[in-house]
């Protein structure tokens, strides 16, 4: 068996208040999320109040989603492949050539992005949906890229600088000679486009509020709409959850923390969450940790790197003996603040799981500290009975009676 111990600086930080704001600072390997699960133990264990535990940003949807009951504006979250395929529906028209703008002269159809008109609209989705995340609007789109392209326009570089023409290719340098007729069409071009987008953008926002069916970041989206129109829709999701722990912080969209604000307020309060700047992965998709993870109202940094572990042995005369053994220590780690999740039990062959998942289960449920981790072992029991039944079963009846038992575990499951 193996047992860890937090340091000093975990237990500072599992220990400290939850009336504020709370950021678990660390490098990797510091035990940044092991001392999160464990104050989120430490919560259950002290407040009678519902919370919501995120170990990624992305799960912060079940905010939305309570923001968007109370609103009576339910919906069905749906991938990113049902979202592009709105938008695409959308977008025909431009394609079509169809928009009054065209027929008017006020946007020239000979814009160069509509003759690769595929390519086009992947670029397009790509880019609305990073405005979503980014908690960037339409109206606000098109000021800041109107205003960036008559700046630009407006006080152009120097093309014949020596370092410009050094830095560019050979096959390229002659688009460095340009006229000043040929930045006026290159910059009423530019504009063109951002009309387009501009449309795109602000009908796919009207699309998507109008449905009941919305990917993720359109929900996160709505109900930052709502909040705005309705402040007094926070109180709602506070009442359902008191507290939020949210792990991998800075893998977090301004969206994301956006919603946290407008619900929690600025300074948080009743938030806790963990992160590290430099272990950002998902920049390309519109993670901004330099957001994320500011204002806190208290930060912890964790500098110790987790501790290892100690080892014991332990000989069973039989086998039940062993697993109820193993049982009650996975009891008391969980007691003393282990996350269930943090816990494995290895085994040479998977013929032998079900004994230690009987014992597990039989053991009480008081005793396991919490009901998620009852839950987890559920789960575990039925991805078992799972892969038994696929390496095993081969006629009919044997299956359909294994499928009426996991019916029944997967309801107790959740």
């Amino acid at each position: 068996m193996m047992t860890v111990d937090f340091t000093s600086e975990q237990r500072e930080a599992i220990d400290a208040g939850f009336e504020g704001s709370l950021e678990i600072a660390g490098a990797s390997r510091t035990g940044k999320s092991t001392a999160l699960n464990a104050r989120a133990r430490r919560y259950e264990d002290e407040r009678d109040r519902a919370y919501l535990f995120a170990n990624h940003p992305c799960e912060l949807i079940a905010l939305a989603r309570v923001v968007l009951d109370a609103a009576n504006t339910p919906v069905r979250i749906v991938d990113e492949m049902e979202a592009r395929s709105g938008f695409a529906r959308g977008a025909q028209p431009l394609l079509d050539l169809a928009w009054p703008e065209f027929r008017s002269g006020t946007i020239d159809p000979e814009v160069a992005a509509l003759r690769s008109p595929q390519r086009f609209l992947e670029a397009a989705y790509r880019m609305m949906r990073k405005l979503r995340d980014g908690n960037v609007d339409p109206q606000t789109f098109l000021d800041r890229s109107m205003a960036g392209a008559t700046d630009f326009y407006a006080n152009p570089p120097n093309f014949a600088h020596s370092a410009l023409i050094a830095a560019t290719k050979d096959a390229y340098r002659d688009s460095l000679d340009v006229s000043p007729q040929e930045l006026q069409r290159q910059y009423r071009r530019e504009i063109d486009l951002v009309k387009i987008l501009h449309r795109l953008f602000a009908e796919y926002v009207a699309f998507a509020n109008a449905s009941d069916a919305l990917c993720e970041s359109d929900a996160v989206a709505l109900a930052l709409d709502r909040l705005r129109e309705r402040p007094e829709l926070a109180r709602a999701v506070r009442e359902r959850f008191a507290h939020v722990f949210v792990d991998e912080m800075q893998e977090a969209t301004p969206a994301q923390r956006a919603l946290l604000d407008a619900v929690y307020g600025m300074p948080l309060h009743g938030v806790t969450f963990a992160g590290d700047a430099k272990a950002a992965t998902s920049r390309f998709r519109g993670a901004r940790p330099d957001i994320a993870l500011a204002g806190a109202q208290q930060t912890i940094t964790l500098t110790n790197t987790s501790p290892k572990p100690s080892v014991s042995i332990h000989r069973s005369k039989t086998q039940a003996e062993e697993a109820a053994l193993v049982a009650e220590r996975i009891g008391e780690e969980i007691e003393r603040g282990v996350p269930a999740e943090e816990i494995a039990v290895l085994f040479r062959s998977s013929g032998d799981v079900q004994v230690y998942l009987d014992a597990l289960l039989d053991r009480s449920p008081a005793k396991l500290a919490s009901r998620r981790a009852v839950t987890e072992l559920r789960k575990l029991l039925v991805a078992e009975r799972e892969a038994a039944a696929r390496r095993t079963l081969g006629d009919g009846a044997a299956r359909a009676e294994v499928r009426r038992e996991l019916i029944g575990l997967r309801e107790q499951a959740h």
